[in-house]
């Protein structure tokens, strides 16, 4: 079984617009948009996303946040 791959920012922005979140066209993305991202994706792995430095490093786990 695949695992599924931690999101771009590009990504995370432009998902976080179709829902017509308040994004900045640059730079970094607002903990609230990443918390959005994570709860509408709870699949992806933690692993992956401690992987991936341009990721926030919320302590948290996706998948658990509330």
């Amino acid at each position: 079984m695949g695992s599924v791959q931690a999101p771009t920012v590009a990504d995370v922005r432009a998902w976080a617009r179709e829902r017509g979140m308040d994004v900045l066209p640059r730079g970094r993305l607002r903990a609230e948009i990443w918390d959005a991202w994570h709860a509408a994706h709870p699949a992806v792995d933690a692993h992956e996303i401690r992987d991936r430095p341009h990721l926030p490093r919320t302590g948290r786990t996706p998948h658990l946040t509330t």
